[in-house]
C-alpha cells in the first residue's frame, strides 16, 4: 500500500487556520499522530490503518477526526483550556457581529451541541455511549474533549457560514 495517504495537510482545516493562525510542522505532525492513535482506539489497528491509507475511506468511516484536529489546532494555538461558545464565536466571528447577535449565535450553537453531541459519542463508543458514564471519557479516550471541541468550532464556523451567506 506505500506511504499513508492521509497527510498531515489532509487534516488542517484551512478555513479555521485563515481565521485563528497557521500551525508549524511539528503540530501537524502531532495531530497526525493523534488522529492515527484516535481512530487505532476505536476501531483497532489493522482497520486503521486500512482507513488511514484511503482519504475517502477516512471522510466515510472516521470522519470526526476532522473535528478532533480541530480541536488540537485551536488548543496549540489558544492553549488547553475549553473556551465557552460565546469566546468562539468571537474569536472565529467578523468584528462586525454585535453583542447581541454574538449572544444568539452562542445560544443556539450550545443547545445545537447539547441536542447533536450522541452522534459524536456514538461514533467513538458505540450506540447509546453517551448514556453510560465514561463511556467516552477522557479516561477512556484522553484526546475526546479536544474532539468536542472540535466539534463545536465545526458548528460555529458553519453557524457564521449560514448568518453571511
Amino acid at each position: 500500500m506505500g506511504a499513508n495517504l492521509l497527510t498531515r495537510e489532509d487534516l488542517l482545516d484551512e478555513e479555521l487556520a485563515a481565521k485563528i493562525g497557521d500551525i508549524n510542522t511539528v503540530t501537524l505532525e502531532s495531530i497526525l499522530r493523534i488522529c492515527e492513535d484516535a481512530v487505532a482506539e476505536v476501531i483497532g489497528m489493522p482497520a486503521g490503518q486500512l482507513v488511514l491509507h484511503d482519504v475517502r475511506m477516512a471522510e466515510k468511516v472516521v470522519a470526526w477526526i476532522w473535528d478532533l484536529s480541530r480541536g488540537v489546532h485551536y488548543q496549540s494555538i489558544y492553549g488547553p483550556d475549553m473556551p465557552m461558545t460565546q469566546e468562539l464565536v468571537e474569536r472565529l466571528g467578523p468584528q462586525s457581529l454585535d453583542t447581541a447577535m454574538r449572544q444568539t449565535l452562542s445560544d443556539r450553537i450550545d443547545w445545537t451541541f447539547i441536542l447533536t453531541e450522541d452522534r459524536i459519542a456514538q461514533c467513538i463508543g458505540g450506540r447509546n455511549s453517551i448514556r453510560r458514564p465514561g463511556a467516552t471519557s477522557e479516561g477512556e479516550f484522553p484526546w475526546y474533549d479536544r474532539l468536542k471541541l472540535g466539534y463545536r468550532i465545526r458548528i460555529v464556523m458553519e453557524a457564521l457560514r449560514l448568518i453571511s451567506a
